[in-house]
């Protein structure tokens, strides 16, 4: 029987490289057949990193402080080699290895190893590990997209204007994608894509879901969108395309009628296109002054709520209010009257009832304040 030289090594031993058994935190197998493999990396101008190519030649390269290193192997047989690095791998603060299907390996090994590492890119490889062990790692850059890599739990990750890519890795049931969500929503700034392939997410995730989207985050989902459900031709109808200077659809409370507080469609200050919704219950500060909307829903679905506002910058707070028939109800989202630029809302809920009311309302004690609300929608989402 002949062995090929792996099988040898399997057997009785030694490394591909001279004999010298692969170590360290990073190892990698590289199928060789036309294209060189290249391995992009950063690491101080002090710190130097040993390749070892797995065809009995090394490379000794130093690092050069934040511009990036591209080192590249010089193969000329075809072949699978098993590549390794030793020597400052733990300076190592920058890994990109993306686009090379024909590597594999285990992020794993980089955990406890390269504490330091703020980009990690093993985007469109063979890669495989669970990626929320990196939770406590301070990562700007984190693309797994098109790899193996899973995510095993929920620990938090709490990070700033990153930049994490999910999509189509090896996040391959609910639970886990549950779990990213959970992990990542005490970022903020940051945008994720967890969609592609993966699985979806579940009605459990909502919460968590919320927290991410309140702090800044935007993300990419595999929810699917319903039909605008918010049909009413009126100053925030915008997603239906049917905007009009109306109120139409919004019955107000404590509004009209009562000293000069104020419930109006109006073009004055607005977001999207032409019109926008004003509330204002500064003149006679008024409890429970509110603008509501009731929509049919079904029981035990997701539902998604988008719109765009901005308060009136006096008075006191103004809030998002959701109340199932029956009640009770939450304040969900609030405006202060520091608030006085459009930003841009989301909010996800599981209805428990058949009919769903979504108020804007006065949340504070001295029951004063007001808002301008544009782009409202209203949509069912499937998960499944």
């Amino acid at each position: 029987m002949t062995l090929t030289h792996n099988q040898f090594v399997a057997l009785f031993g030694g490394g591909a490289d001279g004999g010298e058994v692969p170590s360290g935190p990073v190892q990698l197998s590289v199928i060789f057949v036309a294209t060189q493999f290249v391995f992009k990396w950063k690491a101080p101008a002090t710190s130097t990193v040993v390749f070892h190519w797995g065809d009995n030649t090394t490379s000794e390269v130093s690092g050069n402080d934040l511009t990036e290193v591209i080192t590249t192997s010089s193969y000329t047989s075809a072949g699978t080699c098993n590549v390794w690095l030793t020597g400052d791998v733990a300076d190592i603060t920058y890994i990109d290895v993306s686009g090379q299907a024909f590597v594999s390996g285990d992020t794993d090994t980089w955990v406890a190893a390269i504490t330091g590492l703020t980009h990690i890119d093993v985007s469109d490889t063979g890669m495989t590990g669970d990626a929320s062990l990196f939770a406590a790692f301070s990562l700007t850059t984190f693309n797994f997209d098109s790899s193996s890599l899973t995510w095993e739990s929920n620990t938090a990750m709490s990070l700033t204007s990153a930049t994490v890519n999910a999509a189509s890795s090896g996040m391959n049931t609910t639970t886990m994608v549950d779990n990213f969500i959970d992990s990542v929503k005490a970022g903020t700034g940051c945008t994720y894509n967890v969609a592609g392939t993966n699985a979806h997410r579940t009605a459990a995730s909502n919460a968590d879901l919320n927290t991410l989207l309140a702090n800044g985050n935007t993300i990419t989902l595999n929810d699917t969108l319903g039909a605008e459900l918010h049909t009413d031709a009126n100053a925030a109808s915008d997603p239906n395309g049917n905007e009009a200077d109306a109120t139409t659809g919004w019955t107000s409370f404590k509004l009209d009628g009562t000293g000069a507080n104020v419930f109006e469609s109006q073009g004055a200050v607005k977001n999207v296109g032409g019109f926008a919704l004003h509330t204002d219950c500064n003149d006679t500060p008024t409890a429970a002054a509110q603008i509501n909307q009731a929509f049919a829903v079904d029981s035990g679905s997701v539902y998604r709520i988008a719109f765009d506002w901005r308060h009136v910058g006096t008075g006191d707070k103004w809030g998002l209010f959701t109340l199932p028939l029956g009640g009770p109800g939450n304040y969900e989202l609030e405006l202060t009257s520091a608030d006085t630029t459009f930003t841009s809302a989301v909010w996800y809920f599981t209805a428990d009832a058949v009919s769903e009311t979504i108020t804007f309302r006065e949340s504070e004690q001295g029951n004063s304040g007001g808002m301008y609300m544009d782009n409202f929608s209203f949509k069912k989402v499937t998960l499944t």
